[in-house]
């Protein structure tokens, strides 16, 4: 009772020094779809302990002082997602922080027993999309592959799937997320239920997984399959969400009824008083490990709540001038989006520029105290409108910029027929990085030391029919023309006069603007 009562007072305190990163994180659950299963968690959860409380019987809670660690280090973890503005990073360390409470205060032993249904409460964290791009592409070529053995005629470009009847392209939206994500759900509550071996629950939730992604490859090729039949009188492409989601159920209830037939039988409980484990509880123990726990709890959000209040603050910065080099301007349509879709961004410039009827999109992104909020992380795909353009392959490449070779990331990005060449690249604590993990440690070091500003740099290019075969990763990486074309743009580019100066400091600035982030 003690040790019920204080884990519910501790995840009170854990909740309210991290409201900003529950509640966005609530938001998701009830605005986008895919995550909507996040709602079902919690009474999941405390229906599962609820139906094990006879199998603890011969257990008493006991205090793991080790958990405290637990706790500190998610604290740490949480600290430096939310300097460098990780939202899911900064989710996952908040549940890490409440798995250290409960092993803290109801001991190594019954959290070991529990360690399933508490493992469901990372799966509160809304995350996920770094799969999209996979999942579309595994529906696109099951369902084209049914749709070939059907005899269907049948021409797959990518994510665009032809038939003589129409176009359908598996869109971020009908990768079948959501189904993935859902299946996980309900698959490690069923294993956890009805399976005492783990090898038959890892067995369960990996058949349950492979399932949802079969399930949503087979409901893309129905769909384009019925359309096709009936000529689109049924329309039925419009209602694709609500008929997936019954056919979904229909599957997720069969793969649930082929598992109970397989369940094991309870084990028997022996009678007998609970055993206290380890050494004997105290109430001062208890309530200094809770103390020191919610210490560590409470340190980060108080420490970065007294952070300068121009932190977030977006500042009008002077960008200085940049030309096409050896290129000509061109007054081709940009594309990137507009500085008033950006406020974190703080100043930008924007050139077309051309050469032999090809063109390269420029676009440089100034940003003041990068690190702070988060204006660092994501910007490169800020950049773009991922709502149009599909992530079709990404890999690691090199430009070379003042005379040296430096790291980018190439990505390509397609849009029906439509393919471009995207490189990115930071400047941050006085070098060229590629976007991910060692920009923002070097980030982090940069704001430590008062070098508070990073410049994005990203330049594009259109590619031929002929590039596709060509791999990110490959000799040329990514693409054939478009990849020399930005080559060659890079190499004789006036960037390199920013090195040493502008890039670490030198842009002068106007007045704030009020906008923030």
């Amino acid at each position: 009772m003690l040790s019920g009562f204080l884990i519910v007072f501790g995840l009170q305190v854990v909740v309210f020094s991290f409201w900003g990163d529950v509640a966005a994180a609530a938001h998701q659950w009830v605005t986008v779809s895919s995550y909507g299963y996040c709602l079902l968690i919690p009474p999941l959860t405390l229906y599962i302990l609820w139906s094990k409380r006879a199998g603890l019987r011969d257990l008493a809670p006991d205090v793991w002082p080790w958990g405290l660690g637990v706790v500190a280090l998610f604290a740490v973890v949480w600290g430096l997602a939310a300097v460098a503005g990780i939202a899911e990073a900064g989710q996952f360390a908040v549940v890490g922080v409440v798995q250290g409470l409960l092993a803290t205060l109801l001991g190594r032993r019954i959290y070991r027993r529990l360690w399933l249904p508490f493992s469901l409460l990372w799966l509160l964290v809304p995350t996920g999309e770094f799969l999209v791009p996979a999942l579309q592409s595994a529906t696109a070529v099951g369902a084209g592959g049914l749709l070939g053995l059907s005899g269907i005629p049948i021409y797959r470009d990518g994510l665009t799937i032809l038939v003589p009847s129409g176009s359908y392209v598996v869109a971020p939206g009908c990768s079948g997320l959501s189904f993935l994500l859902s299946a996980l759900v309900v698959a490690l509550t069923f294993a956890d239920l009805f399976f005492a071996r783990w090898a038959k629950q890892i067995l369960f939730v990996l058949a349950t997984l492979a399932m949802s992604v079969a399930a949503n490859a087979l409901r893309v090729f129905l769909i384009i399959a019925v359309a096709h039949a009936t000529g689109n009188v049924a329309d039925i492409a419009e209602d694709h969400l609500l008929y997936g989601w019954a056919f979904f159920s229909l599957l997720l209830l069969g793969a649930l009824a082929v598992g109970y037939r397989f369940r094991d039988d309870p084990p028997s409980q022996p009678p007998g008083m609970p055993e206290i484990l380890g050494t004997r509880i105290t109430l001062s123990r208890t309530l200094w490990s809770l103390a020191l726990a919610l210490v560590a709890v409470v340190v980060g959000p108080l420490a970065l709540g007294r952070a300068p209040p121009d932190a977030g603050t977006a500042r009008a910065v002077v960008m200085p001038p940049l030309s096409c080099g050896g290129f000509t301007p061109s007054a081709r349509p940009s594309l990137w989006r507009t500085p008033a879709a950006l406020p974190g961004v703080d100043g930008l410039t924007v050139l077309e520029c051309e050469r032999d009827g090809r063109v390269v999109h420029v676009v440089l992104a100034v940003l003041e105290r990068p690190v702070r909020w988060g204006k660092l992380a994501g910007v490169e795909r800020w950049l773009i409108d991922r709502d149009l353009w599909t992530r079709l392959e990404i890999a690691p490449a090199t430009a070379r910029i003042d005379g040296r070779d430096e790291p980018v990331l190439a990505e390509r990005i397609g849009q029906g027929g439509s393919r471009r060449l995207l490189w990115s690249l930071f400047w941050t604590g006085g070098a060229w990085r590629r976007p991910g993990l060692d920009t923002l440690l070097a980030d982090v070091a940069s704001d430590l030391t008062g070098r508070r500003r990073a410049v994005a740099l990203l330049v594009g290019a259109d590619e031929d029919a002929t590039e596709d075969a060509v791999k990110p990763g490959g000799a040329n990486p990514g693409g054939g023309d478009a990849s020399a074309l930005l080559r060659d743009f890079l190499a004789g580019s006036p960037l390199r006069a920013l090195l040493g100066g502008p890039l670490d400091g030198g842009f002068p600035q106007t007045s704030d603007n009020a906008e923030g982030r």
